[in-house]
């Protein structure tokens, strides 16, 4: 069986590691917006394991430990996605976020600073700058 596996990946021409990622990854996305950060969690580990210089899969790990409260672990792993690409916007804001969560108001400025200068034109990004500014929680 595993040899049919081998043999069909070599002729499809495709790369194991990319589509081995990417479904652990959009399964990990399917599971937490069903609620289910456990399973999320699981996945998205498994597609940084997979290619661990994943800049979108690290951003997504973070993301899911992060809606079960661990920030500390989704703070090293949003750090990773931006060093690994550092036009990720979505890698700043969630860094943003999980900074802001932790109580580190300089560290969320300057992620949400960083990423309206990736994206400037993007409002949620520009509402989030200001939030942390204003001192606004939400």
């Amino acid at each position: 069986m595993k040899a049919d596996w081998d043999r069909a990946w070599r002729k499809s021409g495709t790369c194991r590691v990319c589509v081995q990622r990417k479904a652990h990854s959009l399964l990990g996305m399917a599971l937490g917006a069903k609620g289910g950060s456990d399973g999320a969690i699981a996945e998205e580990r498994e597609a940084t394991r997979v290619n661990h210089n994943n800049d979108r899969a690290r951003s997504r790990f973070g993301f899911a430990l992060g809606a079960k409260g661990n920030w500390d672990v989704d703070i090293g792993e949003q750090r990773e996605a931006p060093r690994l690409n550092r036009d990720y916007d979505r890698a700043h804001y969630n860094l943003g976020i999980a900074l802001k969560q932790k109580g580190d108001r300089e560290g969320a400025l300057h992620e949400f600073g960083a990423v309206r200068l990736v994206d400037p034109k993007n409002p949620d990004y520009q509402q989030a700058y200001e939030r942390v500014l204003q001192g606004v929680n939400h």
